[in-house]
């Protein structure tokens, strides 16, 4: 196979990161919804996607309230990569066993 690889094992370090990235990405739209809401909750504020209300940072609460849309892009990327990421793993422990009875042998 490879000269001096049959001792190294392959870590999963980077399936890892990929893995928790991903989820990032896919969850990152949500803080602001949420954050948004809690305010709105709080202040008695009703919060709609029809506009903004008339309070002081109205707007702002309402642009908030609207990034939600955005887990339409990256929810599936999470999913994605998070799949990637533990086939990725998968693959990784599979090379690990068989490298390993391989060297048993």
């Amino acid at each position: 196979m490879w000269p001096d690889m049959e001792a190294v094992y392959l870590n999963y370090r980077t399936p890892k990161r990929v893995i928790i990235a991903s989820m990032i990405i896919g969850v990152l739209p949500l803080i602001p919804t949420l954050i948004a809401a809690a305010i709105a909750s709080v202040f008695s504020i009703p919060l709609s996607e029809a506009g903004p209300p008339n309070v002081p940072f109205g707007s702002l609460l309402y642009a908030m309230s609207l990034c939600f849309w955005g887990v339409l892009i990256s929810g599936p990327i999470g999913i994605i990569g998070a799949t990637i990421g533990i086939v990725w793993s998968l693959c990784v422990a599979a090379i690990n066993k068989s490298r390993r009875l391989n060297l048993n042998a």
